[in-house]
């Protein structure tokens, strides 16, 4: 009886193994540096990752002490939007998004691609980084060309 028991917890865990490495290869992500200065904001790195049919990202960014030292609170504020280039034509655009002081700082979004077959569970490469931006909390941040 201990025989047979010991078979079936050794294929139960052979089987777990093999369903963990199947998920694990779904899962990818990439990280890479960049440079890129809009309104004395330096953005300096970019995460693209997924979890399952959705992806995520992370920009990294340093907003400047003085771009919030004003005495009109309106100006104190930034608003900015991110676009990715990746592999296989994809473009994301993040949604808008605002800071409102100084330091480093992060921001994070992610993309739903289940309703578009679920492209963010195969490995994507970026190839480009572009943000835009603009200053105060009604400002309209201009469209990519």
């Amino acid at each position: 009886m201990k025989r047979k028991l010991s078979k079936l917890l050794v294929g139960t865990m052979a089987v777990g193994a093999v369903g963990t490495f199947v998920l694990l290869a779904q899962a990818w992500e990439v990280k890479a540096p960049f440079d890129a200065t809009i309104n004395k904001h330096h953005f300096y790195e970019m995460k693209v990752w997924n979890e399952d049919c959705k992806l995520k990202a992370r920009l990294r960014f340093t907003a400047p002490k003085d771009g919030y030292q004003s005495e009109y609170s309106k100006r104190n504020y930034y608003r900015f939007k991110a676009r990715l280039e990746m592999s296989d034509n994809i473009t994301v655009d993040s949604p808008v998004f605002g800071n409102r002081k100084a330091g480093r700082r992060a921001y994070v979004f992610e993309k739903d691609t289940s309703a578009g077959g679920c492209w963010a569970k195969r490995e994507l490469k970026v190839f480009d980084v572009d943000i835009e931006g603009c200053r105060g909390r009604k400002c309209r941040v201009h469209p990519f060309e």
